[in-house]
């Protein structure tokens, strides 16, 4: 019987096996990492068609729901992000999501790796997987921190829910809501808070159309709402002790300061203030908003600057320096200053700035600003933004705000020549609000120059127009 002789396996046949499971190993990572954007796909290489095809007809009901809720309920997704319960459970979502797509990962490496390794190989796909894993959790844990942000924001600025609003019926069946806005202009070199610009946003809550009514911060003699204040000042409001010249961007930090006039308040200074406005405008104020110009410049630095049309030279600084007119992109401390010198310019002109200022950060704050900055802006807007506006009032706002953005907006300024602030006409102020706020003409002489009152595009013009 013949004898053969089996050969031994030579250099060239190992060298063939090593390679291919070099190969199979490249192809286990690679389909790992094509399984973080399209999960499943390592598993149907494997064989595992039901497995995988689970998977990836999970994935895509899920890409097809958000891509439903983002085309055709926008709106609703927009709402939820100012309500903390379902932010609450937005952070819970994530978490499970990166640590589900982490596990998917590390399970499509495991069912493709070659299953005789040596220590080296094993040792470097698993660590290669390991960091497909931290990859893969990334988007979620990011979204998850983005989302914890947001919640924080909205507990800390915005007031715990009323229980007056329903999400029937937000507004308690009015047509309008009416919020004072207010920049103040506080400083390690002035006394308190001293509310340079206030204006009422008076919005129709049915089609978005706003009235913005101004006061000058130096109007004279007004009157309060029925109450303590009123009884203190019978006459109106004259100076005060201590040094106060009896105007009203005094208000506020008079407010502040005697909490005893607006009882049981948890923003004396702004509730003082609204009904001053009240009484004055003859309307109802139903919220405010205040942002502290001291930290204004860190809010436009956050954005990377601001885009603004400067019509003259502006002051700038206490070393001489100017900002030159034209279109051009202005930084923290240089917007800060175009809103608030009063250089060569009256306190009526300076107002103008400022809401000039405060609409160009409103029209250039795109998302794509917002999200890339969104750590900065939202520590900058805790310190900046005080509001009574209530948690349970945001979701309605948000959608209301998207109304805004595409209605007209119209401005009504009481400065001279159309009052005199030390002698102001109650009469016609109250008169000339109503009208404004009912769309119709103020007088014949304004009828015959324009329609409406001016809009604040054309006040302060975006860059590009006018050429």
């Amino acid at each position: 019987m013949a004898h053969v002789q089996s050969r031994p396996a030579g250099p060239g046949r190992g060298s063939e096996r090593g390679t291919r499971r070099r190969a199979r190993l490249f192809t286990a990572l690679l389909l790992a990492a094509c399984s973080i954007v399209i999960p499943g796909v390592a598993h149907l290489r494997a064989g595992r068609r039901t497995t995988g095809g689970l998977i990836l007809l999970a994935y895509l009901a899920a890409l097809a729901g958000a891509a439903y809720l983002i085309m055709y309920q926008r709106s609703l997704l927009i709402r939820l992000t100012v309500q903390p319960r379902w932010l609450t459970g937005a952070i819970y979502a994530a978490v499970v999501l990166a640590l589900l797509w982490a596990v998917l990962v590390w399970r499509s490496y495991r069912v493709l790796r070659p299953t005789t390794m040596r220590a080296p190989g094993r040792f470097f796909g698993g660590f290669i997987a390991l960091v497909l894993c931290v990859a893969a959790c990334a988007p979620f844990l990011g979204a998850a921190r983005y989302t914890y942000l947001q919640r924080h924001l909205v507990e800390t600025m915005f007031g715990k829910d009323s229980g007056h609003h329903t999400a029937a019926d937000p507004w308690g069946g009015r047509t309008r809501i009416n919020i004072l806005l207010l920049g103040g202009d506080a400083g390690s070199d002035r006394w308190g808070t001293r509310t340079d610009s206030m204006t009422l946003a008076s919005v129709d809550v049915r089609t978005g159309a706003t009235t913005l009514i101004s006061l000058p911060r130096n109007l004279e003699h007004f009157h309060f709402a029925p109450g303590p204040a009123a009884k203190r000042f019978p006459m109106g409001y004259t100076a005060a002790p201590p040094a106060q010249d009896g105007l009203l961007n005094e208000i506020y930090q008079y407010g502040q300061d005697h909490p005893g006039l607006v009882p049981g308040s948890a923003h004396p200074g702004a509730d003082l203030l609204k009904g001053v406005f009240r009484q004055t405008l003859g309307v109802p104020v139903d919220y405010y908003a205040l942002v502290d110009m001291r930290h204004f410049a860190d809010i436009v630095n956050a954005m990377g600057g601001v885009w603004l049309r400067v019509d003259k030279p502006i002051p700038y600084g206490l070393q001489g320096g100017v900002i030159k007119p034209g279109y051009r992109k202005l930084h923290g401390q240089e917007a800060l200053w175009y809103g608030r010198s009063r250089t060569g310019s009256s306190d009526y002109v300076r107002m103008g700035r400022q809401k000039c200022v405060l609409a160009a950060i409103a029209r250039q704050a795109n998302p794509t600003t917002v999200l890339t900055k969104f750590s900065r802006l939202a520590a900058t807007a805790e310190k900046t933004v005080s509001t009574d506006i209530p948690q349970d009032v945001l979701p309605a706002l948000v959608q209301l705000s998207g109304k805004v953005r595409h209605a007209k907006i119209t401005t009504l300024q009481f400065v001279p020549p159309k009052i005199q602030p030390a002698d102001p006409d109650w009469k016609l102020i109250r008169t000339q609000t109503a009208k404004a706020i009912a769309g119709q003409p103020l007088s014949a002489g304004h009828k015959k120059k324009q329609q409406h009152a001016p809009s604040v595009n054309d006040i302060c013009p975006a860059p590009g127009a006018n050429g």
